[in-house]
């Protein structure tokens, strides 16, 4: 068969490899990949303001008596149901300083019965087994609470939370 028939029946592209993947499908998926990254850094980076600030969203978002875990952020936040908004840092404080293993997390599960018979919750470390209220007080009677996290409302309910300041 000649090199004129092969071209002619499809099984040889003169313009590719033997696999049949173009050069500039590669080039043209390695862009889509860079921009999709530069897409998410931008984000982020706006996400986060110089003063240490995140934005965790708008008060609206949160209904009276939830807490709402951020884990991106590190932050558990708390609507209260009286609508105040009070947020704790989700690193255990049982952690050596400057060490960040063991996290604490919401437990809805945990926790005496309210009034209206479903249970308030705890934050909970699954490493020490410490418990805390949803005000962060240590129940484990050692007397380390959860660090609290600054909030402000900007305008529009518009709230920032300060984790590391």
């Amino acid at each position: 068969m000649a090199s004129d028939e092969l071209i002619a029946s499809g099984s040889r592209d003169p313009g590719g490899d033997a696999s049949g993947v173009r050069p500039g499908c590669l080039v043209g998926a390695g862009a889509i990949a860079l921009g999709a990254i530069i897409v998410i850094v931008a984000t982020m980076l706006l996400m986060r303001r110089g003063d240490g600030a995140v934005d965790i969203g708008n008060l609206s978002q949160y209904a009276p008596g939830t807490v709402t875990y951020r884990s991106t952020d590190g932050v558990l936040v708390v609507r209260q149901p009286d609508g105040g908004i009070v947020a704790f840092s989700d690193v255990d404080p049982h952690n050596p300083p400057g060490r960040s293993v063991c996290l604490v997390t919401f437990r809805p599960d945990l926790g005496e019965p309210r009034g209206d018979g479903k249970p308030s919750g705890r934050f909970f470390d699954r490493c020490t087994g410490a418990m805390y209220d949803l005000n962060g007080h240590g129940l484990t009677g050692d007397g380390l609470d959860l660090r609290p996290v600054r909030v402000t409302e900007e305008d529009k309910g518009r709230l920032l939370a300060f984790p590391r300041g």
